[in-house]
């Protein structure tokens, strides 16, 4: 089998502002395509991309990617399902908004490995110099990039290619209210962001050893930045099949009876946030609203999954209590079953016992199809199924203040999740403590979390603001909210967001944390 491969010339743009687009309309791309995409800025920003789409994954496995210094690296993303892609994809984050000088590269790689797409390479280095390195397998494509500041009488064009690699493109913008690609000549004034692509291809018999590559111009531009991934090929003819790995390294296929299939479209479950603290110190993570509420059919196991599959790495589970002795927990965010399940009479769930609320009565929020509706959930089954690769924030709805229910709740989340992904949460400032001292309770604590909305006047201990850990505010609430909130010193958690500008207002605002109602036009951040 031959080594991957571009098949199309690469092609370079410039960036306005903070926000970059990638458009890959241009190119004719196919299923199990990888999608791949340069970025350098010159603005001081993160070295990671504040927001990168569902999807979309920083390639090469070494290096340590820096704080407060320029974004470089390749990004990629594969096609599983060419019917349900955009092919324009929008990254925010890239340059700090300190800069518009910030340039981006694109192209299409055919040939891959899909259960190795990301083999190997460096994520980051701030000189050019990198390392030699292992690919995993022949044969293998590496994309290496470089990226520098060039400023007047320097030229972007390197006059030390490293050895054994290939030149994709060289490309430099210029800065101002409408920034350009501009000729590569040596430049006249001004500072200008260089970014120079190469390749390298080792086919089946070469060797997986990549020695040091070190890119060399002959002026002196500043602040030097390179990184690379690697892509493996088909190591033998391959039969029909995706292969995905398993605990013991090797490779299960997709079968009807004995025979292989290539599945048609495929839906990758991917893994959410590992632990609560991780979701907690992620600036920006975002929170699927009862799987989805604006759009889904929320409280279901069918919101949930379309969650994790556009990469949600944080669930949020609105609970309501049945009338039993020992209370059955299941979703539903109302006081009464009525619009949840689509009845009139203000049914109160906690008069009901369970076995009369579940076969009387379903879930008809937001239909995915003309009569479809969905079976009540409960918390127990949400627990089971999704605590082993997500965090899960446990919301207890009406009837939260008697204790047999709030017990019967806290003992099922410390038996399925734990504090390590459970957070425990409310929706409304409250003078009583029972909730959120029960939670913290014990050698084993929950981080807690309560959403304040609007109201400014009782962002105070009297309404527990040094109790709960985590600060809810209305995503849209002013800034004076927002500043009275960060006052108290604790994460600030933004509510419920209905778009991508309403997580971007909540972001320019101050809020840490993001609590998302639709999954599919928000980007998921994890």
């Amino acid at each position: 089998m031959v080594a991957p491969d571009f098949i199309a010339p690469l092609v370079a743009k410039p960036v306005v502002g903070d926000v970059l687009v990638a458009d890959f309309t241009s190119f004719a791309v196919e299923n199990g395509d990888i999608l791949v995409l340069g970025i350098r800025s010159q603005g001081t920003a993160p070295g990671e991309v504040s927001q990168i789409p569902a999807g979309w994954f920083r390639g090469g496995l070494e290096g340590t990617l820096p704080v407060g210094d320029r974004v470089l690296g390749v990004f990629y993303h594969v096609v599983t399902d060419k019917t349900a892609e955009t092919f324009s994809y929008t990254f925010t984050g890239v340059s700090g908004g300190t800069s518009s000088r910030v340039i981006s590269i694109v192209g299409v790689v055919r040939g891959g490995d899909l259960a190795f797409v990301n083999d190997g390479g460096l994520k980051y280095r701030s000189d050019a110099f990198i390392p030699g390195h292992n690919a995993g397998a022949v044969p293998f494509l590496e994309i290496a990039i470089w990226g520098a500041e060039f400023t007047a009488g320097v030229s972007v064009l390197p006059n030390a290619v490293p050895a054994g690699l290939t030149t994709q493109l060289i490309a430099q913008t210029a800065g101002g209210a409408t920034p350009a690609i501009v000729d590569n000549s040596v430049t006249a004034g001004g500072t200008r962001t260089g970014l120079v692509v190469t390749s390298r291809k080792v086919e089946a018999g070469g060797v997986v050893a990549v020695p040091d590559m070190t890119m060399g111009w002959p002026g002196a531009p500043t602040s030097i930045k390179s990184a690379s991934m690697i892509i493996r090929g088909k190591t033998a003819a391959q039969t029909a099949g995706i292969p995905i790995k398993k605990g013991d390294g090797s490779s299960a296929f997709l079968t009807v009876g004995n025979d292989r299939r290539t599945p048609t479209r495929v839906a990758l479950w991917l893994p959410g946030f590992v632990d609560v603290e991780t979701f907690i110190n992620k600036l920006g993570g975002t929170a699927s609203h009862r799987g989805g509420s604006l759009t889904k059919p929320e409280y279901s196991e069918r919101a949930y999954d379309a969650s994790v599959f556009k990469h949600f790495g944080a669930l949020e589970f609105s609970c309501a209590f049945s009338g039993d002795a020992t209370p059955v927990l299941f979703g539903n965010g109302d006081q009464y079953l009525d619009r949840m399940a689509g009845v009139t009479g203000n049914i109160d769930p906690t008069t009901l016992p369970w076995v009369t609320i579940n076969s009387t009565y379903r879930n008809v929020l937001r239909p995915e199809g003309p009569g479809i509706t969905q079976p009540l959930y409960r918390l127990e089954q949400f627990l089971e199924k999704y605590t082993p690769n997500h965090v899960v924030l446990v919301d207890p709805k009406f009837g939260w203040n008697s204790p047999a229910r709030v017990n019967a709740m806290l003992d099922l989340c410390r038996a399925i999740g734990g504090p390590e992904k459970i957070i425990i949460k409310f929706d409304s400032p409250t003078i009583s403590d029972a909730l959120v001292d029960a939670a913290q309770a014990g050698p084993n604590p929950f981080k807690t979390m309560n959403y304040w909305g609007t109201e400014i006047e009782k962002l105070t201990p009297e309404y527990g603001t040094d109790k709960w850990d985590l600060i809810g505010i209305r995503y849209d609430a002013d800034q004076t909210m927002y500043d009275t909130a960060q006052g108290i010193g604790k994460p600030i958690w933004a509510a419920v967001i209905p778009d991508q500008a309403g997580y971007n207002l909540a972001a320019s605002r101050g809020a840490d944390l993001m609590m998302c109602a639709d999954i599919n036009n928000i980007a998921a951040v994890i």
